[in-house]
């Protein structure tokens, strides 16, 4: 019965973090459905640009959260922290994707820079809960967030029919708005729970140094994994560029299904020192990708088509490959997360940061040739192979931490 209800929590907490993913896929369909595909592609490329941005503001909070439990800072002290880094990371992606990516739109880059600021929000409120409750119960709450701010965007968009003069950038605004209110009331809500303390500018200061590590590697991470949609107007034009943003937010739910067995086990395998949590994580990763893989070739190639209204026949391979390429690519990414059950995530930087090059490198060579495939494919073997050392330790020592 412990078995069924672990199960039944963690298919729940991986449909929170599909929901989380969904309002990109809703605003990438409702530029698709108003004849703009290639400014769908665009999205995938400022939604690229954001997400490597406002890991600096994540900077690792959320995992030196669950480790320290709080006993060295404050409530305070990381929302502080958290608001000030929204706002200073906020500001230079909109200067920067302007600079970089003009045909972007000003319109269209600050909803991508909002909802991202709403994302990072509910992250932390995320890490709060971890502390607070059990890590089931977290998760379970954590996916009622999500679906709720994807509710408040999709009633916006829908009411955008009521209001015809309204262009695409401004009705994805407001939505990208409300569901920021909403995640500044949940996070509110969770920080009056009896963990407030005080902030200081010593304490931030000392916490963005404490986290530096956890940071690094996220901020790292986020760069390797946004590198292919930053790549997009490199390696693609016109409706292929479209349709290659499409694929690459489609394969965004793969990287939320990775992440959220991570996260189920994350809270177990640093606190305990039993080799069996590895094998059990590592199980569960095969499988994923197993399954993440037969969908990558049917039917998610067809209900991108129907979803965002592309010739099939035309772009079949292209959607195929890049769904492929993405398997291998967020579970390698996976795995360099066990860097972190060793207090050593100067280990997990150094796997994104080879990663990071390999990236460059293979982007040079490769993009021109075959589009973004086979150098995710390659990169994604790569974190896998880098992370054996890590695998290795948790299977015989358990988290190794004493």
């Amino acid at each position: 019965m412990r078995k069924f209800r672990d199960w039944l929590t963690h298919l729940i907490g991986m449909a929170g973090q599909v929901v989380a993913a969904l309002p990109q896929v809703l605003i990438t369909v409702f530029l698709a459905r108003r004849g703009q595909l290639e400014s769908a592609g665009l999205f995938a490329v400022a939604t690229g640009l954001a997400a490597a941005a406002f890991t600096v503001a994540s900077w690792g909070f959320v995992p030196h959260m669950v480790l320290e439990r709080m006993r060295q800072f404050s409530a305070s002290t990381y929302v502080l922290a958290r608001a000030t880094a929204i706002v200073v990371v906020g500001t230079i992606t909109l200067v920067l994707g302007l600079a970089l990516f003009p045909a972007i739109g000003l319109g269209l880059l600050l909803a991508v820079v909002v909802l991202r600021a709403a994302d990072t929000l509910l992250e932390l409120q995320f890490g709060f809960l971890q502390i607070q409750t059990a890590a089931d119960r977290a998760i379970l709450f954590h996916a009622g967030l999500q679906a709720g701010k994807l509710l408040l965007m999709t009633a916006v968009m829908a009411a955008s029919s009521l209001w015809p003069a309204a262009t695409p950038d401004r009705v994805i605004l407001i939505g990208t708005a409300t569901a920021l209110a909403g995640a500044v009331a949940a996070l509110l809500v969770q920080y009056r729970k009896g963990m407030r303390g005080e902030a200081t500018p010593a304490g931030m200061r000392k916490l963005f140094i404490q986290a530096s590590w956890f940071g690094l590697a996220v901020v790292l991470c986020a760069i390797v994994t946004n590198l292919p949609r930053l790549s997009l107007p490199y390696a693609y034009d016109g409706e292929r560029l479209g349709v290659a943003g499409v694929a690459l937010t489609i394969a965004t739910f793969f990287g939320m299904a990775f992440y959220t067995s991570w996260i189920r086990h994350y809270p177990r395998l640093a606190q305990e020192h039993d080799p069996s949590r590895a094998v059990a994580f590592l199980l569960e990763l095969g499988m994923l990708a197993a399954l993440c893989a037969m969908a990558a070739v049917w039917p998610l190639p067809w209900l991108a088509a129907w979803l965002f209204a592309f010739d099939l026949d035309l772009f079949r391979d292209d959607v195929r490959a890049i769904l492929l390429a993405s398997v291998v690519f967020f579970a390698g990414m996976g795995l360099a997360n066990l860097y972190k059950l060793r207090w050593r995530p100067w280990s997990e930087a150094l796997v994104y940061f080879a990663a990071l090059i390999a990236a460059l490198a293979l982007g040079y060579a490769l993009l021109p040739l075959g589009g973004l495939a086979p150098s995710m494919l390659l990169i994604g073997a790569l974190m896998a192979a880098l992370s054996v050392p890590a695998l290795r330790a948790a299977l015989v020592q358990g988290s190794g931490r004493g």
